[in-house]
């Protein structure tokens, strides 16, 4: 492993980054050369540079989460859910048939999951008919008894 592969790792992750220029920036002026820099330069350079890829993959998280969230929202809407309301978007959730746990607790895949879930349960007829089809299974065991 190279002495610098911790910076040509992050160079990839920080594309319209310049070598040069960061290295000068950190050397003060001195040199644009990655081999002249001292220890310290070099790790206060490779520490602002985690901080920047760091701060840009918390960004692309919370924008996939928000997409992710408005996905399944739209969809509660579109079953009849009233997503006005926290606490009837959370009681919906919280059904184990459905998630299990509030919306606000959900990971990206455990969104991608509900969103997948209820375009079954819409293609199926919504909850409506699904709830339909529960009575009338009732009623059947019921009239049998």
């Amino acid at each position: 492993m190279s002495k610098y592969a911790k910076f040509w790792a992050l160079m990839k992750e920080l594309p319209y980054a310049d070598k040069e220029v960061i290295v000068e920036k950190f050397t003060s002026g001195r040199t644009v050369h990655l081999h002249e820099v001292t220890d310290d330069e070099y790790r206060r350079m490779t520490d602002a540079m985690e901080g920047i890829v760091s701060e840009q993959r918390r960004s692309a998280f919370i924008e996939k989460r928000r997409k992710q969230r408005s996905i399944c929202l739209r969809l509660m809407q579109d079953l009849g859910v009233d997503t006005r309301s926290w606490g009837r978007v959370n009681a919906f959730c919280r059904n184990p048939r459905i998630a299990g746990k509030c919306f606000a607790s959900l990971s990206i895949e455990e969104l991608m999951a509900l969103s997948r879930k209820m375009r079954s349960i819409a293609s199926k007829g919504g909850l409506k008919a699904q709830r339909e089809t529960e009575r009338a299974a009732k009623e059947r065991c019921l009239n049998s008894i």
